[in-house]
């Protein structure tokens, strides 16, 4: 009888034993895909969309796109550089007082910044994948507005370039993958030289050392 119940002890450890190692390697893979997530590592991302208010144009549509770096300093806390670069397009009536007459003009409008700031992760899943963060950048910018004659009737080109300060803020959602990519939407506000818009981002992104 001792010699049964000594085997079955030696089977029931062995079991034991073996279940832990068949979930231990599963534990670190998990981990080690955490790790990444966490204080220490880049996050790089492209990313473009609609703005959908701008002082310039009012509610006429226009776009843009941004290029950040995220560096963590912690799990929830990050500094960052953001390049933006915006386009927009309009055609508006402008009153030509020798000619007393309305005369439609073309006006297109271009401008960049590169801002540096940092941003916050006010919620995180058990997972670490999903997140909301919150994040905002000053810096400089430039914008450029020019004016040509849309009724091809030789009136002269107009052109304005002003340069100065640029600000974003935003906050966004984002999701992490397993594989190194992120992905995320983001709605914000942004100012360049006196030109102020909202915008909203969709991104792709990568995490790296």
């Amino acid at each position: 009888m001792n010699i049964i119940q000594n085997k079955l002890k030696s089977m029931l450890l062995a079991a034991v034993v073996s279940v832990g190692m068949l979930f231990a390697p599963v534990n670190a893979v998990a981990q080690s895909e955490l790790d990444y997530l966490k204080e220490g590592y880049l996050h790089i991302s492209l990313g473009g969309g609609p703005e959908f208010f701008s002082s310039q144009f009012g509610s006429n549509p226009g776009g843009g796109f941004h290029l950040t770096g995220r560096h963590y300093f912690s799990d929830q806390i990050f500094g960052g550089v953001k390049t933006y670069v915006g386009l927009r397009s309009d055609k508006k009536d402008f009153y030509v007082p020798y000619e007393k007459k309305m005369v439609e003009f073309d006006q297109d409008l271009e401008e960049w910044a590169i801002m540096g700031g940092a941003g916050y992760d006010f919620w995180q899943n058990s997972t670490k994948r999903f997140c909301l963060y919150t994040d905002a950048y000053i810096g400089y910018g430039r914008r450029h507005c020019k004016q040509e004659d849309w009724n091809g009737e030789s009136f002269p080109t107009t052109e304005n370039t002003d340069r100065g300060f640029a600000a974003y803020g935003g906050v966004a959602i984002e999701y992490r993958t397993s594989a190194n990519w992120l992905w995320g939407v983001e709605v914000g506000a942004i100012t360049v030289a006196g030109h102020f818009g909202g915008m909203l981002t969709v991104s792709l992104g990568l995490i790296m050392m």
